[in-house]
Protein backbone atom coordinates (compact mmCIF):
# COMPACT_ATOMS: atom_id res chain seq x y z
CA UNK A 1 0.00 0.00 0.00
CA UNK A 2 1.36 3.40 -0.97
CA UNK A 3 2.33 6.07 1.50
CA UNK A 4 -0.42 8.27 0.08
CA UNK A 5 -3.05 5.67 0.98
CA UNK A 6 -1.58 5.21 4.45
CA UNK A 7 -2.01 8.97 4.99
CA UNK A 8 -5.62 8.79 3.80
CA UNK A 9 -6.34 5.94 6.21
CA UNK A 10 -4.40 7.00 9.33
CA UNK A 11 -3.30 10.65 9.16
CA UNK A 12 -5.72 12.59 6.98
CA UNK A 13 -8.42 9.98 7.76
CA UNK A 14 -10.33 10.58 4.56
CA UNK A 15 -10.73 6.86 3.77
CA UNK A 16 -11.24 3.55 5.55
CA UNK A 17 -11.19 -0.16 4.75
CA UNK A 18 -13.83 -2.68 5.78
CA UNK A 19 -14.29 -6.44 5.58
CA UNK A 20 -17.39 -8.52 6.34
CA UNK A 21 -18.10 -12.10 7.34
CA UNK A 22 -19.35 -14.84 5.04
CA UNK A 23 -19.59 -18.63 5.02
CA UNK A 24 -18.07 -18.60 1.53
CA UNK A 25 -14.28 -19.13 1.65
CA UNK A 26 -13.74 -17.71 -1.84
CA UNK A 27 -11.35 -14.71 -1.80
CA UNK A 28 -11.22 -14.79 2.00
CA UNK A 29 -8.46 -12.85 3.73
CA UNK A 30 -8.97 -14.51 7.09
CA UNK A 31 -11.49 -16.23 9.32
CA UNK A 32 -13.38 -15.99 12.58
CA UNK A 33 -13.36 -19.09 14.79
CA UNK A 34 -12.15 -22.56 13.97
CA UNK A 35 -8.67 -23.71 14.92
CA UNK A 36 -5.74 -21.35 15.31
CA UNK A 37 -3.10 -20.98 12.57
CA UNK A 38 -0.75 -23.96 12.58
CA UNK A 39 2.21 -21.76 13.52
CA UNK A 40 0.82 -21.65 17.06
CA UNK A 41 0.85 -25.45 17.50
CA UNK A 42 4.33 -25.46 18.99
CA UNK A 43 4.02 -22.39 21.19
CA UNK A 44 2.03 -21.25 24.18
CA UNK A 45 0.09 -18.05 23.71
CA UNK A 46 0.44 -17.56 27.46
CA UNK A 47 2.44 -19.71 29.91
CA UNK A 48 -0.04 -19.17 32.75
CA UNK A 49 -3.56 -18.66 31.41
CA UNK A 50 -5.60 -20.63 28.91
CA UNK A 51 -6.37 -18.73 25.69
CA UNK A 52 -8.81 -19.25 22.81
CA UNK A 53 -8.36 -18.38 19.15
CA UNK A 54 -10.67 -15.61 17.98
CA UNK A 55 -9.66 -14.55 14.46
CA UNK A 56 -6.90 -14.22 11.91
CA UNK A 57 -6.82 -11.69 9.08
CA UNK A 58 -4.35 -10.45 6.47
CA UNK A 59 -2.45 -7.36 7.61
CA UNK A 60 -3.95 -4.62 5.39
CA UNK A 61 -0.67 -2.71 5.09
CA UNK A 62 1.68 -5.70 4.91
CA UNK A 63 -0.25 -8.40 3.02
CA UNK A 64 2.51 -10.99 3.40
CA UNK A 65 1.70 -10.98 7.14
CA UNK A 66 -1.29 -12.09 9.19
CA UNK A 67 -2.76 -10.66 12.38
CA UNK A 68 -4.16 -13.21 14.84
CA UNK A 69 -6.18 -12.44 17.97
CA UNK A 70 -6.50 -14.66 21.04
CA UNK A 71 -8.90 -14.12 23.95
CA UNK A 72 -8.54 -15.56 27.48
CA UNK A 73 -10.83 -18.50 28.18
CA UNK A 74 -11.95 -16.96 31.45
CA UNK A 75 -14.19 -13.93 30.94
CA UNK A 76 -13.27 -12.38 34.27
CA UNK A 77 -9.60 -12.23 33.23
CA UNK A 78 -10.15 -10.05 30.19
CA UNK A 79 -13.13 -8.21 31.66
CA UNK A 80 -10.96 -6.97 34.53
CA UNK A 81 -8.04 -6.28 32.17
CA UNK A 82 -9.72 -4.54 29.27
CA UNK A 83 -7.44 -1.59 28.57
CA UNK A 84 -3.77 -0.90 27.77
CA UNK A 85 -1.24 -1.45 29.28
CA UNK A 86 -2.87 -4.49 30.94
CA UNK A 87 -5.34 -5.53 28.23
CA UNK A 88 -5.40 -9.35 28.43
CA UNK A 89 -6.40 -9.93 24.81
CA UNK A 90 -3.32 -10.90 22.79
CA UNK A 91 -2.48 -9.98 19.19
CA UNK A 92 0.26 -11.56 17.07
CA UNK A 93 1.67 -10.55 13.68
CA UNK A 94 3.10 -13.55 11.83
CA UNK A 95 3.72 -15.18 8.46
CA UNK A 96 0.79 -16.76 6.62
CA UNK A 97 -0.04 -20.13 8.13
CA UNK A 98 -2.77 -22.69 7.34
CA UNK A 99 -5.45 -23.61 9.86
CA UNK A 100 -4.18 -26.15 12.35
CA UNK A 101 -5.70 -29.62 12.64
CA UNK A 102 -5.35 -29.27 16.42
CA UNK A 103 -8.21 -27.89 18.49
CA UNK A 104 -5.78 -26.71 21.18
CA UNK A 105 -7.03 -23.11 20.93
CA UNK A 106 -10.61 -23.73 19.73
CA UNK A 107 -12.90 -21.22 21.42
CA UNK A 108 -15.25 -23.11 23.72
CA UNK A 109 -17.87 -21.60 26.05
CA UNK A 110 -16.74 -21.10 29.62
CA UNK A 111 -18.49 -23.68 31.78
CA UNK A 112 -19.37 -22.53 35.31
CA UNK A 113 -18.37 -24.81 38.18
CA UNK A 114 -21.86 -24.49 39.63
CA UNK A 115 -24.74 -24.16 37.16
CA UNK A 116 -27.37 -21.94 38.77
CA UNK A 117 -29.69 -20.85 35.96
CA UNK A 118 -31.84 -22.90 33.62
CA UNK A 119 -29.74 -21.62 30.71
CA UNK A 120 -26.52 -22.82 32.32
CA UNK A 121 -28.01 -26.21 33.12
CA UNK A 122 -29.35 -26.81 29.61
CA UNK A 123 -26.48 -25.38 27.54
CA UNK A 124 -24.27 -27.78 25.55
CA UNK A 125 -20.75 -26.80 26.63
CA UNK A 126 -19.18 -29.27 24.19
CA UNK A 127 -20.14 -27.10 21.21
CA UNK A 128 -17.69 -24.38 19.99
CA UNK A 129 -18.67 -20.85 20.89
CA UNK A 130 -18.01 -19.52 17.38
CA UNK A 131 -19.19 -21.01 14.10
CA UNK A 132 -16.26 -20.73 11.70
CA UNK A 133 -16.81 -18.09 9.04
CA UNK A 134 -14.57 -16.21 6.62
CA UNK A 135 -13.48 -12.60 6.44
CA UNK A 136 -14.04 -11.08 3.00
CA UNK A 137 -11.54 -9.03 1.01
CA UNK A 138 -10.99 -5.45 2.13
CA UNK A 139 -13.24 -2.81 0.62
CA UNK A 140 -12.06 0.79 0.29
CA UNK A 141 -14.43 3.63 1.23
CA UNK A 142 -13.89 7.25 0.24
CA UNK A 143 -14.92 8.40 3.71
CA UNK A 144 -13.53 8.33 7.24
CA UNK A 145 -16.51 6.36 8.54
CA UNK A 146 -18.37 3.38 7.14
CA UNK A 147 -21.38 4.43 5.02
CA UNK A 148 -24.59 4.36 7.04
CA UNK A 149 -26.43 1.07 6.87
CA UNK A 150 -23.45 -0.96 5.64
CA UNK A 151 -22.62 -3.98 7.75
CA UNK A 152 -18.98 -4.88 8.44
CA UNK A 153 -16.90 -6.91 10.88
CA UNK A 154 -13.48 -5.24 10.53
CA UNK A 155 -12.67 -1.57 9.90
CA UNK A 156 -9.14 -0.32 9.29
CA UNK A 157 -8.22 3.36 9.31
CA UNK A 158 -10.52 6.34 9.22
CA UNK A 159 -12.64 7.02 12.30
CA UNK A 160 -14.17 3.99 14.01
CA UNK A 161 -17.35 4.01 16.06
CA UNK A 162 -16.31 4.64 19.66
CA UNK A 163 -18.69 2.70 21.87
CA UNK A 164 -17.53 4.68 24.89
CA UNK A 165 -15.90 7.98 24.03
CA UNK A 166 -13.95 8.60 27.23
CA UNK A 167 -10.44 9.85 26.48
CA UNK A 168 -8.86 7.71 29.22
CA UNK A 169 -9.06 4.65 26.93
CA UNK A 170 -6.52 6.26 24.59
CA UNK A 171 -4.40 8.31 26.95
CA UNK A 172 -1.70 5.73 27.79
CA UNK A 173 -1.68 4.31 24.26
CA UNK A 174 -0.96 7.68 22.69
CA UNK A 175 1.63 8.49 25.36
CA UNK A 176 3.53 5.36 24.29
CA UNK A 177 3.33 6.16 20.58
CA UNK A 178 0.36 3.97 19.59
CA UNK A 179 -2.46 5.06 17.32
CA UNK A 180 -5.74 3.50 16.29
CA UNK A 181 -5.33 0.80 13.65
CA UNK A 182 -8.32 -1.57 13.43
CA UNK A 183 -11.81 -1.95 14.91
CA UNK A 184 -13.52 -5.33 15.23
CA UNK A 185 -17.28 -4.93 15.60
CA UNK A 186 -19.47 -7.67 17.10
CA UNK A 187 -22.49 -6.16 15.36
CA UNK A 188 -20.91 -7.61 12.20
CA UNK A 189 -21.38 -11.26 13.16
CA UNK A 190 -23.52 -13.43 10.94
CA UNK A 191 -26.91 -14.32 12.35
CA UNK A 192 -25.76 -17.66 13.78
CA UNK A 193 -22.07 -16.86 14.35
CA UNK A 194 -22.22 -17.27 18.12
CA UNK A 195 -23.67 -20.10 20.17
CA UNK A 196 -24.28 -18.41 23.51
CA UNK A 197 -22.88 -15.19 24.93
CA UNK A 198 -20.82 -12.98 22.63
CA UNK A 199 -17.13 -12.92 23.63
CA UNK A 200 -17.14 -9.11 23.91
CA UNK A 201 -20.72 -8.73 25.23
CA UNK A 202 -22.02 -7.19 21.99
CA UNK A 203 -19.07 -4.84 21.90
CA UNK A 204 -15.93 -4.11 19.95
CA UNK A 205 -12.16 -4.58 20.07
CA UNK A 206 -9.78 -1.76 19.15
CA UNK A 207 -6.32 -2.67 17.86
CA UNK A 208 -3.52 -0.10 17.95
CA UNK A 209 -0.14 0.02 16.26
CA UNK A 210 3.18 1.84 16.20
CA UNK A 211 6.49 1.58 14.34
CA UNK A 212 4.72 1.95 10.98
CA UNK A 213 2.12 -0.57 12.24
CA UNK A 214 4.55 -3.47 12.47
CA UNK A 215 3.77 -3.60 16.21
CA UNK A 216 0.05 -4.33 16.64
CA UNK A 217 -1.58 -4.79 20.05
CA UNK A 218 -5.04 -4.94 21.59
CA UNK A 219 -5.51 -1.42 22.90
CA UNK A 220 -8.82 -2.01 24.65
CA UNK A 221 -12.27 -3.50 24.26
CA UNK A 222 -15.64 -2.02 25.09
CA UNK A 223 -19.22 -3.25 25.26
CA UNK A 224 -22.55 -1.55 24.79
Amino acid sequence: MTGIMRNKLFIDKTHCLTASLSYDPADAIGRLGGNAPACFDAQEVDPVHRYSFYLTVTHPLTPEKMISVFIPYRFDLYNQNNIYPTCAIKVFTHEHSPESTSDKYLMMPEEPEIKKTKYQKEKDYSKPLLKKSYISSYKLHNSATVPEGESFFVQTGGEPFWIQGSSHYRRDLEADGYQYFMYIDEWGYLEDSVDGNMPLCFGGLYLDGRDDFSDIIAGFWQST
